[in-house]
């Protein structure tokens, strides 16, 4: 099971300030139990050996006790199939994902392979309906059983970008390797970030304003995922404000004046011998 990142709207959320005491201090480790999908086995006993394998006062029936109390509150949807019984956290994408989320071309989550059964979604909008939760799907149908792999149409579209750059370098096509080098990059980032990259990067060395010490990187090169090194396209993220912060005049100290350095003087060999009293000897001598 991955971990889970909780967002901090779980602080002020109304739905779990009604909860008991006892609920609301077990509520994240219901959290863990459920897959990418917000869904799980919500059997009492396969719970109790989960979730609370080392509590003995929490036993099977305290466990049934609280998840009634989920569900009276619209934060749990139960439902059975098949003879078991599965539990959906109706708020699930509202409030975790995730730790290890990556995104598709549209900035949409991409959710590990299902091994839960989609909820039945008459049952679920009734149910989001009576508890004033708003229906949009929740993102429980369409990717059954698939597994997440980088969109190699994204890769594709992206590289077809790069290529009619002016500035950029040019590639006959994009063959498989440079593929499996980038695909990492691709199945992290949105398409609409990378490309914006590309633009951005384009920009920077195509003009005397701007200040880059690589400008003639290769595209899986540009997009390459750093092991031990910053990738490239990292400094042109739409967040990384490229086309402010790699300006010439963002690197020089604002209002700031420099002393002007004192030129030495130099001395001609009569002066110099001059100086030491060289001439006095020689007349002397």
């Amino acid at each position: 099971m991955p971990n889970r990142v909780i967002k901090d709207s779980v602080w002020t959320s109304p739905t779990l300030a009604k909860l008991s005491q006892l609920a609301d201090a077990y509520w994240d480790r219901f959290i863990l139990v459920a897959d990418d999908w917000g869904c799980f086995d919500a059997a009492p006993e396969v719970i109790k050996g989960t979730v609370f394998p080392r509590r003995k006062e929490v036993d099977i029936e305290v466990i049934e006790e609280l998840l009634q109390e989920y569900n009276k509150n619209g934060l749990l949807f139960l439902w059975w199939e098949e003879d078991r019984r599965w539990g959906f956290f109706a708020k699930w994408d509202k409030h975790y994902y995730s730790g290890s989320t990556q995104y598709g071309s549209k900035g949409e989550r991409i959710k590990h392979r299902r091994k839960t059964p989609e909820p039945p979604k008459d049952e679920l909008k009734a149910y989001l309906k009576q508890s004033g939760t708003k229906w949009n799907d929740l993102e429980q149908s369409g990717t059954k059983g698939l597994k997440p792999k980088p969109n190699h149409k994204d890769i594709y579209s992206t590289f077809s970008h790069w290529i009619k750059k002016p500035n950029l370098i040019k590639h006959q096509k994009l063959t498989p390797d440079m593929i499996k080098v980038v695909r990492s990059t691709f199945k992290t980032y949105p398409i609409s970030d990378l490309k914006s990259c590309v633009d951005s990067y384009n920009t920077v060395i195509g003009s005397d304003d701007y200040w880059y010490s690589y400008g003639g990187l290769s595209f899986e090169t540009f997009f390459r995922k750093g092991v031990q090194k910053e990738s490239p396209f990292k400094r042109f993220l739409p967040e990384a404000k490229p086309l402010e912060n790699l300006l010439r005049d963002a690197k020089k100290p604002a209002n700031k004046t420099f002393p002007e350095k004192k030129q030495s003087k130099v001395q001609s060999a009569d002066d110099y011998l001059k100086s030491i009293g060289a001439g006095e000897y020689e007349k002397k001598k």
